[in-house]
C-alpha cells in the first residue's frame, strides 16, 4: 500500500501536467488562427490584401493594394498610415520639384536599392516605384538636407518627417520597355 501512494501521486502530476500542456497548445492555436484572420489592413482598410498571398509577386501587391481600388483609402490621409499597412521595406526614395523649383510635389518610394533598381531597369523589369503625390508641395530644403544627411536611403527620420505629410495621389512608374 506505501509504495501504491507514491505512484498514484506520480500519475496525478502527470495527468495534470499532460492537461496543462495540452490546454496551452490549444491556447496557442487559437491565438495563431485569429491572427492570421485578422491579417488584413492595420487601418481597416477593407480591400487589403497581405502580401503571402501574392506568392512573390510584390509588383501585384503594389497595384492591389496601393493603387486599382485602394488607392481611395490612402488620399487624404498621412504617409504613415500608407507606411504603416506597407509589408516590403522602402529602400532609397527621391523627391520631384513642382512648378516652383523651392518646393517638392511628390515622393518616389523605391523598393530596390540604386544598384538594383539600375540592374533591373537594364532586365527590362519593372523597377518598383511608387510615386506619392502631396495635398500641400514640402520644401526642398528639408529635402535636400535629408537625401544628403543619409544618401537618399530610407532611415527612421525619413519615414517620421513625410509620413506626417497628406497623400493627394498614389502613382507607379510605368516603364516603357
Amino acid at each position: 500500500m506505501i509504495a501504491t501512494k507514491p505512484k498514484m501521486k506520480m500519475k496525478k502530476i502527470f495527468f495534470i501536467v499532460l492537461v496543462v500542456l495540452v490546454s496551452c497548445k490549444s491556447k496557442q492555436e487559437i491565438l495563431s488562427t485569429q491572427q492570421e484572420t485578422t491579417k488584413s489592413s492595420k487601418y481597416n482598410n477593407p480591400n487589403y490584401e497581405p502580401l503571402n498571398k501574392f506568392e512573390g509577386d510584390t509588383l501585384k501587391y503594389l497595384q492591389t493594394n496601393f493603387l486599382l481600388t485602394n488607392k481611395d483609402f490612402y488620399k487624404g490621409k498621412p504617409l504613415s498610415i500608407l507606411l504603416h499597412d506597407l509589408e516590403i521595406d522602402v529602400k532609397a526614395y527621391s523627391g520631384s520639384s513642382g512648378r516652383d523649383l523651392n518646393y517638392s510635389k511628390s515622393l518616389s518610394l523605391n523598393f530596390y536599392s540604386r544598384q538594383q533598381k539600375k540592374d533591373k531597369i537594364k532586365e527590362k523589369k519593372d523597377p518598383l516605384v511608387l510615386i506619392i503625390d502631396w495635398e500641400v508641395e514640402i520644401p526642398q530644403q528639408k529635402i535636400v538636407e535629408l537625401l544628403r544627411k543619409n544618401d537618399g536611403r530610407w532611415t527612421e527620420e525619413e519615414k517620421k518627417y513625410y509620413g506626417q505629410h497628406i497623400i493627394k495621389d498614389i502613382e507607379m512608374v510605368i516603364p516603357n520597355y
